[in-house]
């Protein structure tokens, strides 16, 4: 005689099912971030490179964040540096919180921050040289900052939305340091970016010898104070 499932039988297997999924789906979900994290590290390896491959050709000088001349279109580090990379798509960071429909040209509006004591913006002249980094495998050239300009995390002026630094760029509710002004501005009407975790509790970093590597909010900013990731010339 052929026997089918009792209903109690059935009710074991779908919560046997339900458990192991509940189990599961959170692995799933740590490996697809790691996955993300590790192609956004590569991203940051990549920009950091052709950073230092600019900066070899032209007098050890870094390049523009961005210049605005007196007649034509704005330009800045993406295209600058664009021959070395022939790829705009590194400058998006598949775990970011925003997605990007602004041209190269307006890199602040993208996944990734650069530390604006070496890339000059505006009218000034890109005069700071590889050589006067004092120690280039521990400065902070570039990494992962807040793209979306009204998340949290990320320090602006209280009107435009919800903000974790006051208006001078001090008091950050991450780590309680003064360096908004670290990263390029959103715009010219805003403080700059915050470094951001967006990895499972870390955030990818490039340094001004070539290499790249996840670090925590707190560790990048040495518990509060700036020293010694990002005074270049100490």
């Amino acid at each position: 005689m052929k026997r089918g499932f009792t209903l109690i039988e059935l009710l074991v297997v779908i919560a046997i099912i339900a458990i192991l999924a509940a189990i599961l789906f959170p692995v799933f979900a740590r490996a697809r971030e790691k996955a993300r994290q590790a192609s956004c590290l590569s991203n940051v390896k990549q920009i950091s490179l052709a950073i230092l491959m600019y900066v070899g050709d032209y007098d050890e000088c870094f390049p523009f964040l961005y210049n605005v001349p007196p007649v034509g279109s704005r330009y800045g580090l993406a295209q600058l540096i664009q021959p070395y990379i022939k790829n705009a798509q590194v400058y998006n960071c598949p775990s970011s919180d925003g997605t990007v429909t602004m041209p190269i040209s307006y890199l602040e509006h993208r996944s990734y921050g650069y530390h604006i004591g070496l890339f000059t913006s505006g009218t000034v002249p890109a005069t700071r040289k590889l050589a006067m980094v004092r120690r280039p495998a521990e400065i902070y050239m570039m990494g992962d900052v807040m793209q979306d300009p009204n998340a949290p995390g990320r320090g602006h002026l209280p009107s435009a939305g919800p903000f974790q630094c006051d208006p001078d760029g001090s008091n950050c509710q991450i780590c309680g340091g003064s360096h908004n002004w670290i990263f390029g501005p959103h715009n010219w009407a805003r403080p700059g970016f915050n470094f951001i975790e967006r990895h499972t509790g870390t955030g990818n970093a490039g340094f001004c010898d070539g290499h790249a590597k996840a670090m925590k909010h707190m560790a990048l900013y040495n518990n509060r104070n700036n020293h010694p990731y990002f005074d270049w010339d100490k």
